[in-house]
């Protein structure tokens, strides 16, 4: 995991065209209580992805449920993105900071940044 926090010296915005959120992540120690959760509250249809992963469908948007036995509870929105180094660059000169590599899928890339106070959030660009 990587963090970069540099002082913020350019407002210039990402040259890139961000979207709205379609996609978040649901991260926690225990898969089976959030699953019994969410399906209860809020009548999310969620199927086994395989090993850890769960995946959601929910009206007008998708996302996952990944269980982490050491994880804190969190969940992060995800955005997507023309370019993840530009945007990342624009994340980095508004005072955000980096949370992970740039990671490779078979049809996208993804990464997770943070705003100044720590909030996090993810990026993902398609192939």
């Amino acid at each position: 995991m990587t963090s970069t926090t540099p002082s913020p010296t350019s407002t210039t915005p990402a040259t890139t065209v961000a979207r709205p959120v379609d996609w978040f992540e649901i991260v926690t120690p225990d898969a089976e209580t959030a699953k019994a959760f969410y399906s209860a509250a809020l009548g999310w249809d969620i199927d086994h992805m395989g090993g850890p992963i769960w995946t959601i469908e929910a009206a007008d948007t998708r996302g996952n449920i990944t269980e982490a036995p050491e994880a804190t509870p969190t969940a992060i929105p995800v955005v997507q993105v023309d370019s993840l180094e530009s945007t990342v660059d624009a994340v980095v000169a508004a005072g955000g900071s980096v949370m992970s590599e740039i990671n490779e899928g078979p049809m996208v890339r993804w990464v997770h940044v943070a705003d100044p106070a720590g909030a996090r959030f993810g990026l993902w660009q398609p192939k």
